[in-house]
């Protein structure tokens, strides 16, 4: 699975003093290239951290997230009942815009340290019910409190509540056998890149040193540099040596310089400038060009 954790504003929809009921729409972007990729279906699992607070007379928020810019899911709080200490909630999941090729197979949440899988009621849609205590006033700040409190973004309003958790949001190829909307494979930079992140059969640690103090490595391996870089394959094909020496330079933008060999994208386009000399270091023409005159 490919895993990673966006963290979002501390407030999602601002307080509104009304007695109306009301909903603020908000939205994040995540993409596949980052964490790790089960092989299992050829599936794919996007972690980030939901976060939504409301007031008692409000309507929680309806958040959309995006895929890749290819698709989009609908995260929704509905309020069922309000308690003078709690209110219940359902907590629903639906692909709303469904990726072409991939289909929502699984979602979960963690509360508490426990993973918690929602239930399917509908084709890829999924829901379940989860109690949110009201906000006490001069609480202490989110993650100081008990570890049975981990799940609650705490807020000094006494007529709020809130919630906070990591959703796990599971996607899985189509099983058919029909092929016809694609002619390439769209999971391929997503599984290269993933060996990177995991560490997996990796052969070559690429060794850094940094003011002759601190000594950063990135382990790599060796059949991508080298069909990716005709520098470093002439280093490879004339050392066997576990350890290579790289010129010093910013370890964030080694790493975009390899996650451009790994993936063939650009990660961070404010950093193309600084990656021509790389590029041209290592003789990789197509990011060269890219980067010339960004």
């Amino acid at each position: 699975y490919i895993k990673f954790i966006k963290r979002l504003p501390d407030e999602i929809g601002k307080a509104v003093s009304s007695s109306n009921e009301c909903s603020i729409e908000s939205t994040v972007n995540l993409s596949q290239n980052h964490g790790k990729v089960s092989f299992v279906r050829r599936g794919i699992s996007l972690e980030y951290s939901y976060e939504c607070c409301f007031k008692l007379f409000e309507k929680p928020s309806i958040q959309t997230v995006h895929f890749n810019g290819k698709g989009s899911f609908n995260v929704s709080l509905k309020k069922l009942k309000a308690y003078s200490d709690e209110c219940q909630c359902e907590l629903s999941i639906c692909n709303s815009n469904p990726v072409i090729g991939l289909n929502l197979i699984g979602v979960a949440c963690y509360r508490q340290g426990i993973k918690c899988h929602l239930s399917e009621f509908k084709e890829e849609r999924f829901r379940s019910i989860v109690m949110l205590p009201r906000n006490p006033r001069n609480s202490k700040k989110a993650g100081t409190g008990s570890s049975e409190d981990a799940n609650f973004l705490e807020i000094s309003n006494s007529d709020r509540f809130s919630f906070v958790t990591d959703l796990e949001i599971c996607l899985a190829e189509d099983e058919d056998e029909s092929w016809g909307y694609r002619l390439r494979d769209l999971l391929l930079s997503a599984h290269l890149w993933s060996v990177y992140t995991t560490k997996e059969w990796a052969d070559v640690e690429l060794c850094m040193s940094r003011d002759n103090v601190n000594h950063l490595s990135f382990p790599a391996h060796r059949a991508i540099l080298s069909a990716r870089s005709p520098v470093f394959a002439s280093i490879f094909k004339a050392t066997n040596e576990k350890k290579v020496d790289v010129e010093d330079m910013e370890p964030v933008l080694f790493e975009d310089f390899l996650f451009f060999l790994y993936t063939g994208t650009v990660r961070n386009t404010e950093n193309l400038p600084d990656l021509w000399p790389v590029a041209k270091k290592y003789h990789v023409k197509t990011l060269q060009n890219i980067s010339e005159f960004a």
